[in-house]
């Protein structure tokens, strides 16, 4: 059609011309019958730059997108099951860590021993240092003072539960400070057979060594992170519950995506709170309820775009 003016177009099937209506849209293509043999002839108008896809010369020949298959109405079973699941995971893990907690501030006290031995410049630990000095202090500050035997040993009786610094020194040698936790749940490592290494010093002045065995440095910060993660896991356990009945009254609406997507969340405070560490057990829980919060909440929200705008809290579960 070069040289033709931009309302005019021609006939494929006679070869007439076929001119726009005066009133047709400018910018859009429009389709117009042939006055001769009326076969339809498309008028494009030029544009800058030209049209790239079929679907921009000829948009009324492709249909809207299809809706997924599937009835979305059908999808609420779906999503309740999955939100069901989710909170009954939460609030496991939450009583879990609630009888923890309980049961970690009511322990007793128990023991800790080890050796005491020399550190060479290789890093092999060399013979056991026998008459050296070791300090153990608790989180309520009380200090105990135990002096190793001919072999190096140490023991402390009677040692409460919680944050422990453990303080060895020796004539020649660099202090070394040991940070350790004790408890029913989680405690450091090897705590009947811990070993303290110590360096020589090469001066009065030489400064002491440091390790860190535990995770939380006493009693409380142990006790509220557990505490603090039972609780928000046992409020998104709660409105994955208000989720569940907003969902079995008949509607799926911004409730129960809200409460989906807050059982996809909380789950992440057994990460941000560290209590990962000492009960990885929890991951596995913790990691299926929130996909199965993220799966619901997907579902949730997918089904209400698709059926549209709507009253109230959502869609009612089945269409008319």
């Amino acid at each position: 059609m070069a040289g033709l003016r931009p309302d005019v177009g021609r006939c494929p099937s006679c070869g007439s011309y076929v001119a726009r209506p005066a009133g047709a849209f400018a910018g859009a293509a429009s389709v117009q019958p042939c006055p001769n043999c009326s076969h339809p002839v498309v008028i494009v108008p030029p544009r800058d730059p030209p049209p790239l896809y079929t679907w921009e010369v000829y948009p009324n020949l492709y249909p809207s997108a299809p809706m997924p298959k599937g009835n979305p109405y059908r999808w609420p079973p779906g999503i309740l099951a999955l939100l069901a699941c989710a909170a009954v995971l939460l609030l496991g893990a939450s009583a879990t860590l609630g009888i923890v907690s309980g049961a970690t501030a009511e322990a007793g006290p128990s023991g800790i021993a080890g050796t005491v031995r020399e550190v060479e410049p290789s890093g092999i630990a060399a013979p056991a240092l026998a008459g050296a000095e070791v300090r153990l202090t608790a989180d309520a500050g009380a200090v105990s003072l135990a002096v190793t035997n001919l072999s190096g040993a140490f023991s402390f009786a009677g040692v409460p539960m919680g944050g422990l610094t453990l303080n060895a020194t020796y004539p020649g040698f660099r202090a070394a400070f040991v940070y350790l936790f004790d408890s029913p749940f989680y405690a450091s490592p090897d705590l009947d057979h811990l070993v303290v290494l110590l360096s020589p010093a090469l001066n009065v002045s030489a400064p002491a060594t440091s390790t860190v065995e535990t995770l939380f440095p006493n009693m409380e910060s142990f006790i509220t992170s557990v505490g603090s993660s039972s609780v928000l896991l046992a409020i998104g356990g709660i409105v994955a519950v208000a989720g569940t009945r907003a969902i079995r009254s008949g509607r799926v609406g911004p409730a129960a995506t809200a409460a989906a997507a807050g059982a996809a969340v909380a789950p992440a405070s057994l990460y941000l709170l560290g209590v990962t560490g000492p009960f990885p057990i929890l991951l596995l829980p913790a990691i299926t309820a929130s996909v199965f919060g993220a799966l619901a909440a997907t579902l949730a929200a997918t089904m209400r775009y698709l059926v549209g705008p709507f009253e109230g809290d959502g869609p009612e579960l089945g269409p008319d």
